[in-house]
């Protein structure tokens, strides 16, 4: 505990100390404040968040709403005995050494993926002494949660137009919209983990009872083994992710839970219905509004099983079961086979560059599937205490937090519950993309080129701004026209 004493300056304004530390000025702690603030760089860029951590009495705060009349002004506190003066910030965060955690979930609530890159940050000296290790480790989480921002955005400048084009193909082609009516048994969701061939067997003995969800890189080893899911689930917008999905050209009866941004043959939408997932942002989301297409509410993930474990949730109020969520390179490979990716890769492998080499690659460029395990052993009790990890003996290489790992003999299933039912019906909405409009919506030009926007809105010159913008328009102009002849 730190002891705060507090006591009148000079000037008959209230001060403190801190252990001992003088925390303001013991004669006129606004003059000190006020110096303190003009002493400041000014930032290069105009921020939308002005962040001072532990400011104490907040003297600093009237000057710095004087100096950035446009920015919101937070604090993160390391005490408790300033709480009086909280109200005073638009928004006001506490930090421990023993709950870093939840600081950082309450950080992401806040701020999303790019809030803390339109942050200026401030310290307030005295306070930073006195808490040198808590101030240590609050850098360190700061620095970590901007540099994944960073990273998230420069996967959405990548990704993003590839994105826009799936979305719009989706909203073309889509023909028939499965709907799911809910119900109260098990389900079951499969990844393409090693340890998913293990359980085929053991699957089949129970697959009549609980309602079975495929992500779509196990598919084909389900199918090849007999076993066809109630429903397959896809959210990759990227170019090969379509190929897992070749098998649902032949097995037309099998509904497909899809993002609007995820890439699929368009020969799929022919026949197969469509679970569309309605994330709460995004270009396809809006779409799938204004065209008044059914969905079902989704959680956007790094991983699809992520994804799916939330709708599993949603659409029955049993108990959840992954089996093949491994997480963990295998011996041999990231996916069991068969897999439709490595029967394409293998056509490639040859003596200098050999199927081992290339497995091998994979199993060490396998850094997103240790974020994959971190975000499933992070989450909260209300959310693990249904789900479950299920497998026939498999060793797993890893834990994830409270998901609790069990065998098929542990597995108690609910013999008279109701499974969730699947109805299909046609779509058959008018379809009709204003792309002059688009020109004109922010929040699309937001989402396409995120970068550009990141940088016109943090330009505190206007003239440089103005440029800026121009470009922008110019770059949306000539991606705009390239949807028109999707």
């Amino acid at each position: 505990m730190y002891q705060t004493d507090f006591f009148k300056a000079k000037n008959n304004s209230l001060t403190c100390k801190i252990q001992g530390v003088q925390i303001h000025s013991a004669y006129n702690p606004e003059n000190e404040a006020e110096r303190y603030v003009k002493s400041l760089s000014k930032p290069l860029f105009n921020p939308k968040y002005i962040l001072l951590i532990e400011p104490a009495l907040a003297y600093t705060l009237p000057f710095l709403e004087k100096n950035f009349p446009e920015s919101k002004i937070l604090s993160i506190r390391f005490s408790n005995d300033f709480r009086e003066y909280d109200n005073k910030f638009f928004k006001t965060f506490y930090f421990s050494l023993n709950d870093s955690k939840t600081f950082e979930n309450k950080l992401t609530s806040f701020f999303g993926e790019d809030g803390l890159l339109f942050t200026n940050f401030i310290t307030w000296e005295p306070t930073q002494k006195v808490f040198s290790e808590e101030s240590k480790i609050l850098w360190d989480i700061l620095k970590k949660e901007i540099n994944l921002s960073q990273q998230i955005l420069n996967t959405k400048a990548f990704f993003a137009k590839r994105w826009i084009k799936n979305s719009i193909i989706f909203i073309k082609n889509i023909k028939k919209i499965a709907k799911i009516q809910k119900g109260s048994s098990d389900v079951i969701i499969c990844a393409s983990g090693d340890s998913l061939r293990d359980s085929v067997e053991k699957l089949k003995i129970i697959r009549k009872k609980i309602f079975l969800i495929a992500v779509s890189s196990s598919l084909k080893l389900l199918l090849e083994n007999n076993i066809e899911p109630d429903l397959v689930i896809s959210t990759d917008g990227g170019f090969w992710a379509k190929m897992h999905l070749k098998k649902l050209l032949k097995y037309k009866d099998i509904p497909l839970a899809l993002s609007t941004e995820s890439n699929i043959l368009r020969k799929t939408f022919e026949n197969t219905a469509i679970l569309p997932l309605h994330y709460s942002d995004g270009f396809g989301s809006n779409l799938l509004m204004k065209f008044s297409i059914p969905f079902i509410e989704a959680e956007r993930n790094g991983t699809v099983s992520g994804t799916a474990e939330k709708l599993a949730l949603s659409i029955s109020s049993g108990n959840v079961y992954f089996i093949g969520l491994d997480l963990f390179p295998g011996k041999a490979k990231q996916h069991s086979d068969p897999n439709e990716l490595e029967i394409f890769n293998s056509m490639s492998d040859i003596k200098i560059k050999s199927k081992e080499n290339r497995v091998t690659g994979s199993r060490f460029n396998s850094k997103s599937l240790k974020i994959y395990e971190n975000w499933f052993s992070q989450q909260d009790l209300n959310i693990t205490n249904r789900v479950y990890r299920l497998s026939n003996n498999y060793k797993y290489e890893n834990k994830l937090g409270n998901i609790k790992d069990i065998n098929f003999e542990e597995l108690k299933i609910q013999e008279k519950a109701v499974l969730p039912i699947i109805k299909r019906e046609f779509f058959n909405s008018q379809v009709h993309i204003s792309y002059e409009e688009l020109l004109r919506d922010q929040n699309f030009l937001q989402e396409c080129f995120p970068i550009e926007w990141l940088t016109y809105t943090r330009e505190a010159q206007e003239e440089k701004k103005g440029i800026r913008y121009q470009d922008l328009l110019d770059k949306a102009d000539d991606f705009i026209n390239s949807l028109k002849r999707i």
